[in-house]
């Protein structure tokens, strides 16, 4: 799953509670301070807008912004153990990836997938995260089945290792060979 815009939706107010519970006094303020009352502006060309505040979004830019994002996606995705759904038999399993707007999830259940599929999108939407269902991917991986998800590309690295291998050698030769035409002119 892929979400829209994520860094620019985060409910500061629901970023403070939760850094309330991992920071100390101290650390919370110097946090609110980046977080609390924003001024922005726009500028097109040389004209620079009126500036307004804002209270929605992660400031970006330092190496602050995706940790505050990955707690604040933690948070929504937390399992509810008492209300999730347990599978039927011990067999099933699934295991979530995360990383920034990146989100994966493997099973080997369709029931699991659906489950996911059912109650992730309401997690996120409760905290101002939408998933963007264009840049969604699902695969079904069988043996002899479809190898279309072999196109699949997760944080930067196809799933397949020969094909992601063959692709990076690909985009070594191709940065070379234009490294060497630039030096050229």
């Amino acid at each position: 799953m892929y979400m829209s815009k994520a860094f620019d939706s985060v409910n500061r107010g629901k970023l403070l509670t939760d850094l309330k519970k991992v920071l100390n006094d101290d650390e919370l303020h110097m946090v609110s301070l980046l977080l609390k009352d924003v001024k922005l502006s726009v500028r097109c060309g040389s004209t620079v807008g009126e500036s307004f505040t804002t209270n929605i979004g992660i400031p970006q830019g330092d190496c602050l912004s995706p940790v505050l994002f990955t707690l604040y996606l933690a948070r929504a995705l937390e399992h509810d153990d008492e209300n999730q759904q347990q599978p039927p038999q011990s067999s099933f399993f699934i295991m979530d990836q995360q990383y920034a707007d990146d989100i994966g999830w493997v099973a080997n259940s369709k029931m699991q997938v659906e489950e996911v599929k059912k109650t992730i999108p309401k997690k996120l939407e409760s905290r101002n995260l939408i998933i963007n269902n264009t840049k969604t991917e699902e695969y079904i991986i069988k043996r002899k089945g479809d190898e279309s998800w072999k196109k699949c590309k997760y944080l930067g690295s196809l799933i397949d290792t020969d094909n992601d291998m063959k692709r990076r050698k690909q985009l070594a030769i191709t940065t070379k060979k234009f490294q060497q035409a630039k030096t050229y002119h």
